[in-house]
This record gives C-alpha cells, structure tokens and sequence, in this order.
C-alpha cells in the first residue's frame, strides 16, 4: 500500500455507493482511484480539495484507494465566486495538460500554494498565470516571428502554430508586443506579487486561455 498527498479535481459517481475520483498526485502526477463507499461518507471529498490517499498498486491504470484524508478544504475558495472560478480553472487546467501517471512534482507544489494564497486580488491573472506556467514546463511557451506555412511575418497564433494575415483563420489569436511581454512576464514570474504587477486586462486573460487551450485541444 502507499500514500500520497494528492488535490481532488473530479469525481464522478460510479453505482450508489462508489466514486472514481480523478486527482494530480505529488508522487505520480495524474491518477485515477476506485473509491467504495464514497456516497455513503458523512462528508464526501469535494473537488479543489488536498487529500492523502490510501491505495493499491496493482495491474489497471484505475488504482484501489483505501483511504481518503482531508489535510485542506481551502474554505476561502468557496466563500468568493471569482475564487472558486479560477481555481477550478486552475484543475481544469491540470486535467486538460498532464499525462497520466507522469510525475511533476514542481507543478503540483506550485498548485499547492497557489489554492493556499489565492485572494480575491484578481484571482484570474493567477489562473493565467499557472497556464503560461504550464506551457513553459512543457517547453510550449514562446511566440514565433514567422509563419509555420510560408515564412511571412507571423500575425496570429495557434497551439504550436505561428500564421501570417493571409493564413489566419478565425479562431486563430492575435497579440500585440505588449501583450506578449505581459504573458511572458506571467510565465516567469517568481511570486504572486511579480505576477500581480503585471498588466492583464480581460481581453489578455480570454486570449491567453484560448492559447493555452489550443495546445492541448483538437
């Protein structure tokens, strides 16, 4: 049997009784667990929620867990809508991106803080801020200067893909210099004060989720 610190992303009902819960681990990354009797738990595991999980190793992907321990409900999440939002954006995020059983330790620490200190000082920043993270770790992140189809000067982006003017589609995203030093300084930034400091309107935060999204969506 082993243990593991994991945050709670998803659950999804399985019978009357039983849940298969799907959640970004410290250890092992993403990883699903077959949990009996999750229903009938005075208080189930609500997703956005630090757990150690009791379970099993064994030949399926779909681990037996024994045991569920609450060690933080992050209360403030659910006391504030714009809380709730971008940390639920933030577990999207993680299921939209990682593999399953690949471990990122570094990540999961960063989600860790990030749910323990975010504040209703513009909690969507920090949601963008975790993507443009997340497309650094995985060597996603950066702006090509040409087209990936002609070498033209690139005007709009998608996923991987820089385009010109004539080769953009809707759907593509366009930002401007300043917009992409905004989200550069977001990828880099080393606190939530030097993230705070950075200028990221509404428009910036929609483009910067519809780019972050189209790396990892067909």
């Amino acid at each position: 049997m082993e243990h593991t610190k994991a945050i709670l992303l998803h659950v999804l009902p399985f019978q009357d009784t039983s849940a298969i819960l799907t959640a970004f681990t410290e250890n092992k990354g993403l990883l699903k667990f077959f949990q009996r009797g999750y229903g009938r738990q005075k208080v189930p595991k609500a997703p956005l929620t630090l757990l150690e999980i009791a379970f099993d190793i064994g030949k399926s992907t779909l681990y037996r867990s024994f045991s569920l321990s609450t060690l933080e409900s992050y209360p403030h999440l659910r006391s504030d809508l714009s809380l709730l939002e971008s940390a639920g954006r933030m577990g999207r995020t993680i299921l939209l991106s990682q593999q399953m059983e690949h471990p990122s330790p570094k990540l999961f620490s960063l989600l860790e803080t990030l749910f323990q200190n975010l504040t209703i000082e513009d909690p969507s920043k920090i949601a963008a801020m975790f993507e443009m993270k997340i497309l650094y770790h995985d060597g996603l992140f950066g702006f090509a200067k040409r087209c990936t189809l002609c070498n033209a000067p690139a005007f709009s982006y998608y996923g991987h893909d820089a385009f010109c003017k004539t080769h953009s589609l809707k759907g593509h995203i366009t930002f401007t210099y300043k917009e992409k030093h905004a989200l550069s300084s977001l990828a880099h930034a080393t606190s939530l004060r030097c993230a705070h400091r950075v200028p990221c309107d509404k428009i910036l935060n929609e483009k910067s989720k519809l780019w972050f999204n189209s790396f990892y969506t067909k």
